[in-house]
């Protein structure tokens, strides 16, 4: 369960540093890049002929420089129910598979897991790997186990698996809480599959009848969504535009303040965190309630927005409608760029 939990916590530590050289948020899908990473660098290691503690070394050094990257960051908020749940649900699996695997010393499977453990071990030594097999999971864990040159690899190799379930819940709440949310819709394509299955060959009505009812779905489903997929938003290249050149000039934890819009194009495209400010408290309502929903919306009310800025700490950006330009009279800013519908400030 050691290994697992080691495993886990270097996957997610790599997935902050291959976050920032993307030019992401650090923490968003950390242990999706983080698996991916370790995966392509071990592999690229082993396929090249390195010496073995290379792909170790490169390990260290880049969930070193993700441990920089985090303890530099500010920590954000995190409901404390939220945490308890995600703490809880990260824990649990490793707890209920290092009780059930306790006295098992090899991965489960006569052979199959002879396999995996005898092309980690070869790994493990530098041996060289040929064969159609990928080898990303297999160097990945060998990397690791030479951190811990006392565990058996038969053993080692069963409890880094065991990291996949620690990660698991992990990846899921690095999804829900980053700007990537909307990825989730990538499961709709299964979703249909399945729906279209039961229609066609599940549901127990005549051909007919069922073709008629897969033709009305697929209507329905073009009918709400064809016109909006066709349609034209209006702002979203200028706030493009604006998030990209505030992320140029200014640094985390600086934040990118949006008055009286949630921004989601500014936040997709902004390196830095951005706070959605609003002037009405049945907006701010609203807001919080979508944000219990499920969907990551920071909003803070801000009903006089030049005393709000006043009192924020230095610096921060500020991307303004051009109409509400007399809200920050008297506010000192700095335009650094425009747009035909916004203004961008840096407040000094």
């Amino acid at each position: 369960m050691f290994l697992g939990v080691l495993f886990a916590v270097l996957a997610c530590l790599c997935g902050v540093a291959v976050n920032r050289a993307l030019h992401v948020p650090q923490l968003s899908l950390a242990p999706f890049s983080g698996l991916a990473g370790l995966a392509v660098l071990s592999t690229w290691c082993a396929g090249l002929g390195l010496p073995p503690l290379v792909s170790t070394t490169a390990l260290v050094a880049l969930a070193g420089t993700g441990a920089v990257l985090l303890a530099r960051e500010r920590a954000g908020h995190l409901d404390r129910v939220a945490a308890a749940v995600l703490i809880g649900a990260t824990l649990l699996p490793p707890l209920l598979l290092g009780v059930a695997l306790a006295s098992v010393d090899a991965p489960v499977s006569t052979h199959d897991g002879a396999f995996h453990v005898e092309m980690v071990d070869n790994l493990r030594r530098g041996v060289p790997i040929q064969g159609w097999y990928p080898i990303g999971f297999h160097a990945s864990v060998a990397a690791v186990l030479r951190l811990t040159p006392w565990v058996d690899t038969a053993r080692g190799t069963a409890d880094a698996a065991q990291a996949l379930a620690m990660l698991a819940p992990l990846a899921i709440f690095s999804l829900a809480r980053s700007r990537y949310d909307h990825y989730a819709l990538l499961v709709y394509p299964a979703l249909a599959i399945a729906v279209g299955a039961l229609l066609v060959e599940k549901l127990p009505v005549r051909p007919w009848l069922r073709a008629l009812a897969a033709l009305a779905c697929l209507g329905a489903a073009g009918a709400l969504h064809v016109p909006r997929d066709l349609a034209t938003f209006h702002g979203d290249e200028e706030l493009r535009a604006l998030a990209q050149l505030a992320s140029s000039r200014l640094q985390s934890p600086a934040r990118i303040l949006a008055y009286n819009t949630h921004a989601y194009s500014l936040r997709y495209y902004a390196t830095l965190d951005v706070t959605t400010l609003l002037e009405s408290e049945k907006d701010l309502a609203d807001a919080e309630e979508l944000n219990r929903a499920g969907m990551p919306c920071p909003v803070e009310l801000a009903t006089d927005l030049a005393a709000n800025l006043r009192a924020r700490p230095l610096p921060f950006a500020l991307v303004l409608p051009r109409a509400r330009l007399d809200l920050v009279a008297g506010v000192k800013l700095t335009a650094i760029g425009e747009t035909p519908h916004y203004l961008l400030f840096e407040g000094d």
